[in-house]
C-alpha cells in the first residue's frame, strides 16, 4: 500500500494506492476493507480517501502491473455501501465509511 497526499495545504484527500493479487470484485472489497481498517483513528481518516487498485499482469509477461478499472469498482462499491458512481478509477471512502467499514467483521 502506497499513502501520498495530493501536494496543496487546501487538499485534504489522501490518495492509496493498493497492489493487490487479482482485480476481481472480491479482491477490492476485501483491500477497501483493510485500508479502512488501517486508517481508522488516524488523521488520515478525517477526510475523503481515494483508493486505487493495481494487480500484477500474468506471471511471465513484461508490462506494468494494470489498473482495476470501473468494470470492477463499481459492483465493490455498492457491495461496500459506497458510491458506485464515482467508482471510475478509484473508490472514494468518506470518514463515515472508513469508521463503518473498519467495524465491519
Amino acid at each position: 500500500m502506497v499513502v501520498s497526499h495530493p501536494g496543496a495545504p487546501w487538499n485534504t484527500q489522501t490518495l492509496v494506492t493498493v497492489r493487490v493479487t487479482d482485480g476481481s470484485v472480491a479482491t477490492v472489497e476485501a483491500a477497501a476493507r483493510t485500508v479502512a481498517k488501517t486508517l481508522a483513528g488516524t488523521p488520515i481518516a478525517e477526510h475523503d480517501v481515494y483508493v486505487y487498485f493495481d494487480y500484477d499482469t500474468p506471471e511471465g509477461a513484461t508490462a506494468p502491473p494494470m489498473h482495476v478499472g470501473s468494470d470492477m469498482l463499481r459492483p465493490a462499491a455498492a457491495n461496500l455501501g459506497l458510491d458506485p458512481d464515482a467508482a471510475r478509477e478509484s473508490l472514494r471512502i468518506r470518514p463515515a465509511d472508513i469508521t463503518r467499514l473498519a467495524a465491519e467483521k
